[in-house]
């Protein structure tokens, strides 16, 4: 028999004839009055060569150190510690070998083991239950990969040191195999169990990442370290975003604080020329960061504030014909539409077509530009004027993009708002049979005329154009220089 597979046949036959309470020895010395003393050296020597990356060398060792033990009963009765030591290290090594069979017959005689001694409500019979499980698992044979698995579940349920991320482990590991076993409804209870606490546990984690980040960006300040404290913020703010609902309290808490840190910043620093930066660069990126910090949060009045400044800033540096100029303005009128200053806003909207339309030849930002005058004429009580409006930019909206855009579809919503303040039924079939051409994935029927359910279309159609612009605020955020900060 060859030296590799000696000690694991023998390991084998111990649950066979009743041999784990026998004088079964290895070949090579008495089962009784043994002393270790090459034992812990095998083992620190395997330890060596796992870490090298020599597994087969570090397998061979561990083998030779389960035989210096000098017999299975003596090893369960005398040197309890080191059998179990060198059972799970030998286990561990067939495993990255992938010889299944032979680490499924050492983890058999270390559970027989720890069943011998009485202690199968400790962890340490659950783990090895539950690699047991894992092997059967590995090896197709769902229902003893079950029944380990489950058994393994009891223990640890009710162990007082269980924990949420051990708990959302089982849940998903006996879902996957009840799923793999046909029992479809008990794995989806049990996936349902482990979605439930795994979201749970991405949150606490999330919070408490986020939570770290602030208070890492105000000790960087207090240490002077702006730029640190500026990138520690930001990332805050970006773990939040990107993890949480839109509009949650934690998000906006980033917000609040990075935004309290920008506004904060000594004079010097934007004064500071080492870096090859204008003074006036970097005071124009800071405002353009802290208004799209505030709009991001809702926070229109604040936000229209900073947009002034930064209209302001534009005009000075001769910008006034340029993109960044045309997209400050249309800010500035979505602030005044949600602070209902509705003919502040119309002249900034004003402003904006005809800085699309006359100086860069922009079509498409010139036809989502009317749709937007539009609705400030509506709300200036200049409904005759509003739908001319609306017809002139659908029209440039169709012929650019289409009857099953976005853009044809926000331009729709717009018109059916109008009908539905007007308490007008005529031309709302045909209306609402384009909205369903264009938001295909929603439910919308074109015989609908009952006005809580159409309320309730407007708001869910309000929704995705909510979403929409925050994702474009969120793009002008990430695209923020740094560099022209510090």
């Amino acid at each position: 028999m060859p030296r590799r597979l000696l000690g694991t046949f023998s390991i084998g036959l111990v649950l066979s004839g009743g041999f784990l309470s026998s004088g079964f020895t290895f070949p090579g010395g008495a089962a009784f009055g043994h002393e270790l003393k090459d034992f812990n050296g095998r083992v620190e020597e395997a330890e060596k060569l796992s870490r090298d990356g020599k597994n087969k060398e570090a397998m061979q060792v561990l083998i030779d150190a389960y035989k210096d033990l000098k017999g299975i009963s003596h090893a369960r009765d005398k040197h309890q510690a080191e059998f179990e030591r060198v059972s799970q290290k030998l286990a561990d090594s067939y495993k990255k070998a992938g010889d299944w069979t032979a680490e499924y017959r050492t983890l058999v005689v270390l559970a027989a083991f720890y069943r011998y001694h009485k202690r199968t409500d400790t962890i340490e019979y659950a783990d090895c239950l539950w690699q047991i499980g894992q092997n059967c698992d590995h090896r197709k044979h769902y229902d003893e990969a079950l029944a380990n698995i489950k058994q393994a579940a009891e223990i640890y349920k009710v162990h007082p040191s269980i924990t949420p991320e051990r708990e959302s482990r089982i849940d998903r590991g006996l879902g996957h195999l009840y799923l793999q076993s046909g029992q479809n409804r008990l794995a989806e209870h049990k996936l349902a169990e482990a979605v439930k606490v795994s979201d749970l546990l991405v949150k606490e984690r999330v919070h408490d990442l986020g939570r770290a980040l602030i208070l890492q960006g105000k000790n960087y300040f207090i240490l002077k370290e702006y730029e640190k404290a500026f990138d520690a913020y930001r990332e805050a703010v970006e773990v939040f975003e990107d993890s949480l609902n839109r509009g949650h309290m934690l998000t906006a808490h980033a917000l609040d604080s990075y935004v309290a840190f920008i506004e904060s910043l000594p004079p010097d620093v934007l004064v500071d020329t080492t870096s090859g930066v204008d003074a006036s660069v970097r005071k124009e990126h800071l405002v353009r960061t802290l208004a799209d910090a505030y709009m991001l949060n809702s926070r229109f009045y604040k936000a229209k504030t900073y947009l002034l400044k930064l209209k302001d800033l534009y005009e000075r540096s001769g910008k006034t014909e340029k993109m960044v100029y045309g997209r400050c303005l249309e800010e500035l009128g979505e602030c005044c539409l949600r602070l209902k200053d509705y003919t502040e806003g119309l002249v900034y909207q004003a402003e904006a077509i005809r800085l699309y339309k006359d100086v860069l030849n922009d079509r498409d930002s010139a036809a989502m530009a009317l749709l937007g005058l539009a609705a400030y004429q509506f709300q200036n009580e200049d409904a005759e004027t509003a739908k001319k409006t609306l017809v002139e930019s659908q029209r440039h909206i169709l012929a650019i993009h289409g009857a099953q855009s976005w853009q044809y579809g926000e331009s729709l919503l717009l018109e059916l708002k109008w009908l539905f303040k007007e308490e007008k039924k005529t031309g709302l079939k045909p209306l609402l049979e384009k909205l369903a051409f264009v938001y295909s994935d929603e439910e919308i029927s074109s015989d609908e005329t009952d006005d809580k359910k159409l309320r309730l279309l407007i708001l869910k159609l309000s929704r995705i154009k909510s979403e929409r612009f925050h994702d474009y605020l969120w793009h002008d955020w990430e695209k923020l220089d740094k560099s022209k900060l510090f």
